[in-house]
């Protein structure tokens, strides 16, 4: 559900740059830009983003996972069969929880592009300031 949250806020991000974008947007592609290359430039933008905080937070869940086997901060009750809260975090479940992440990134992104290509060049030309 984390994910979901944070690649619809990217999403929005993304329609916002590209909003913010449309007069550069406009020109490039009246010079010859290719709706596809557009795309694929901002496909990149929201990978970069994606794959960023993805690694932030392999890297804190990581170091929190460490601390909470380590020191056994969190102690449960008596009724529970272990004394403390395990956190181990294994390789392959971190890759395949990136990997998730990276591929709602895509989609979320793949929404957030796919109006480039019906962008209306001559009014925002003629409108750009």
């Amino acid at each position: 559900l984390i994910t979901l949250v944070a690649s619809m806020n990217m999403s929005a991000l993304l329609l916002t740059y590209i909003a913010q974008k449309q007069g550069t947007i406009a020109i490039l592609m009246a010079m010859g830009t290719s709706a596809r290359s557009m795309k694929k430039i901002f496909t990149m933008v929201g990978l970069s983003i994606a794959s960023a905080a993805g690694a932030v937070g392999f890297i804190a869940a990581a170091a929190i996972s460490w601390i909470l086997e380590t020191y056994q901060l969190i102690q449960l009750p008596d009724i529970y069969y272990t004394s403390h809260l395990p956190a181990h975090m294994t390789l392959d479940i971190a890759l395949i929880v990136f990997v998730i992440v990276l591929l709602v990134s895509l989609c979320a992104t793949w929404f957030a592009t796919r109006g480039i290509e019906t962008m209306p060049l001559a009014q925002i030309l003629k409108f750009q300031k």
